[in-house]
């Protein structure tokens, strides 16, 4: 079974990439720019290395679809949403309290064609108490042949709409983010791969730079930063170790160290 995928990267406190720990995290003030060059190119490295382990501020597993009686010991605390979920039937029931007496949302799935060769999966989620009270989100999976196409939309009440989508396909695909952080800037975080196993990422910062990077399959790489400033474009490459150089538009070299590509 599919489980339910819901979007991170318009959560977070991430609010994915996010959390605190929102896509690429970050940026530099224009004030800081201006003041000290070196800030900003240690602002933009740091980004960069945020942006190799953003994967997992995209998206999140939970919850799913329930089916048949549970028992007591299956509820459990759900970190996001700050409440207790109890697997049901067709999906989850959220409470305020773990003896389950004060109801504060629920989350439904639906399935057909299960026993087809195409499958499709809908979850809707609603959450009317707690720290997230407001919160709503709709998800639609569906297969079809060697194909899974993924959308999941809503809102949150901590970083308003967010939208997801992707797809799957033949070892390739593409997956899409975006969503408006705390301060009102619109992000967006994207991932292409292909067959064979390259893949490319993009994201922005609060600042407005916008980070590309492209991997090889032996996670070695190359990639850009630009932005509207006097030290971008920047050139940055990288072997495998994560290890590599970031080159400024006015030709400053930083080296960088050991990025963590496990994550991505």
């Amino acid at each position: 079974m599919i489980t339910t995928v819901r979007s991170r990267a318009v959560f977070a406190s991430f609010s994915l990439f996010a959390a605190a720990i929102t896509i690429g995290c970050g940026g530099t003030s224009s004030a800081l720019v201006t003041q000290n060059g070196a800030l900003l190119k240690a602002d933009i490295a740091a980004s960069v290395e945020q942006g190799f382990s953003a994967g997992d501020s995209v998206s999140r597993s939970g919850g799913g679809s329930g089916g048949g009686s549970l028992a007591p010991e299956d509820v459990y605390f759900d970190d996001f949403f700050g409440l207790y979920a109890n697997p049901v039937e067709g999906g989850l029931d959220y409470f305020l309290d773990e003896a389950l007496t004060q109801p504060a949302g629920q989350e439904r799935t639906t399935d057909s064609g299960v026993n087809g060769s195409d499958f499709s999966q809908t979850s809707t989620t609603q959450i009317t108490a707690g720290p997230r009270a407001g919160y709503q989100s709709t998800s639609t999976f569906s297969f079809s042949s060697s194909r899974l196409d993924l959308s999941v939309t809503g809102t949150d009440p901590e970083t308003g709409s967010f939208e997801t989508t992707g797809f799957f396909e033949g070892g390739a695909g593409e997956f899409s983010a975006r969503y408006t952080d705390e301060q009102g800037v619109s992000r967006i975080y994207a991932v292409r791969f292909d067959e064979s196993g390259a893949y490319q990422v993009t994201f922005n910062t609060g600042a407005s730079y916008v980070y590309t990077l492209n991997f090889l399959s032996d996670d070695s790489g190359t990639g850009t930063v630009t932005g509207s400033n006097d030290l971008l474009p920047a050139q940055i490459v990288w072997n495998t170790e994560g290890d590599g150089q970031m080159t400024f538009a006015d030709g400053s070299v930083l080296e960088i160290r050991g990025f963590d590509f496990e994550q991505i």
